[in-house]
């Protein structure tokens, strides 16, 4: 049993480090969506012509709080789990996180495949690709986290 729980803190650590690497590839992947997309290229270059620069602003700086955010969940989710695989006791926001993020995951991987305004097929393949690998990572992450825990009251039940 013992070994069983090496090797699920063991695919921790690597699931963790699987999405705190995705994190970067996520605030690229954002940042130059909202950049590159026709639809917000022409509505930001229509915005800039009026006086009201403030509402540009504030929208430019909503855009980025966004992607911070969800870069932060994003890395949260990665070093908690890096820690559990290294011996840390197991928090249940951890689990909301991590959910939240798979759903997160899932909503992403069906808009690059549905919305597809003016990007070639393939930044849309490379993206599709991208996100599924991260869900696999999440799944990964959720399901041995949940075993570690799992074993590991077995394990303390049969000692006790």
């Amino acid at each position: 049993m013992e070994k069983k729980i090496r090797k699920y803190r063991n695919n921790l650590i690597t699931s963790g480090m699987a999405v705190v690497l995705f994190t970067v590839w996520d605030v690229i992947k954002l940042a130059a969506g909202c950049l590159t997309n026709s639809t917000y290229r022409e509505y930001y270059q229509n915005t800039i012509h009026y006086d009201n620069k403030l509402l540009l602003y504030i929208e430019i700086i909503v855009i980025i709080l966004f992607i911070g955010i969800f870069a932060a969940i994003q890395a949260v989710v990665g070093f908690s789990a890096i820690r559990i695989g290294k011996g840390a006791r197991q928090r249940n926001g951890y689990f909301v996180l991590c959910v939240i993020m798979i759903l997160l995951t899932i909503g992403s991987l069906y808009l690059s495949v549905t919305d597809q305004t003016g990007m070639s097929f393939d930044i849309v393949l490379a993206g599709c690709i991208m996100d599924f690998t991260l869900l696999l990572a999440l799944i990964d992450l959720f399901v041995s986290s949940i075993m570690v825990r799992k074993l590991e009251k077995k394990l303390s039940r049969e000692g006790a």
